[in-house]
């Protein structure tokens, strides 16, 4: 026998499902139109980078890791989770966004074969805008788990032995700093203000560091640097 809800309480049920999400993805059916395609492993070059690189991430793994994040019946079925992990480890390898990530998604085999397609698609698999919408559904937590098939697929195709695991080393060359720099175009001005007409000692002062020079030599100048700061010793340099 059925039981009717009512109107409120099939109501309160679509707002519970939007509340809680979206339901697990589920297999699509096969297009009958597939059928006079050429699969991908037909026409792809099986020695591509990606094809190849597809074949041996464990992704199964991130069906397992993300399950808790979909609901088990409430809301619209969601997309594939190796459509969402391909797309973000495509992104962030090619140094995409969000919105070009998926426009050439839709033009390269590759790209889709190794989101887990076995035929060509034509059209976007998504909105641009869900892939920041899942990341933030799945949380840091889960998403760490692509950073570790990352290392773990290294490893098992010995692209990296263990023994590089053991430290790690961050480079920080080209990480911003806060770092107060010396007002360059001023100190510039100063030395050429110094060369027309040279005094017999002068001193700048330019941010924290206290610049002075001394004439004397008709080829070359000594300049000292000396910091304000008393922690840091005196620097000589010569101009």
């Amino acid at each position: 026998m059925g039981v009717d809800f009512g109107t409120e309480s099939r109501t309160n049920l679509r707002n519970l499902a939007k509340l809680n999400g979206l339901m697990k993805p589920k297999p699509q059916p096969a297009d009958a139109f597939q059928l006079f395609q050429a699969h991908f492993r037909q026409i792809l070059n099986r020695a591509h980078p990606l094809v190849q690189l597809a074949d041996q991430i464990d992704w199964p793994r991130f069906d397992a890791a993300f399950a808790d994040s979909y609901s088990e019946a409430l809301g619209a079925p969601g997309k594939a989770i190796r459509l969402m992990v391909g797309l973000q480890y495509l992104k962030y390898a090619f140094n995409e966004s969000d919105e070009s990530v998926v426009d050439r998604w839709v033009e390269n085999p590759y790209w889709q074969y190794f989101c887990g397609f076995t035929h060509m698609q034509h059209e976007a698999p998504l909105d641009p805008s869900s892939l920041s919408r899942w990341c933030k559904r799945v949380g840091a937590e889960r998403l760490a788990q692509l950073l570790t098939e990352t290392v773990e697929q290294a490893v098992r195709t010995k692209q990296t032995p263990k023994r590089d695991l053991k430290q790690v080393t961050v480079d920080t060359t080209v990480q911003e700093k806060n770092i107060t720099h010396p007002p360059i175009r001023s100190c510039s001005t100063l030395r050429s203000a110094s060369s027309v007409n040279p005094p017999r000692s002068a001193a700048s002062s330019c941010g924290n560091l206290t610049f002075a020079w001394v004439s004397g030599l008709p080829s070359r100048r000594v300049v000292t640097l000396t910091s304000t700061s008393p922690a840091k010793p005196p620097l000589g340099i010569s101009a």
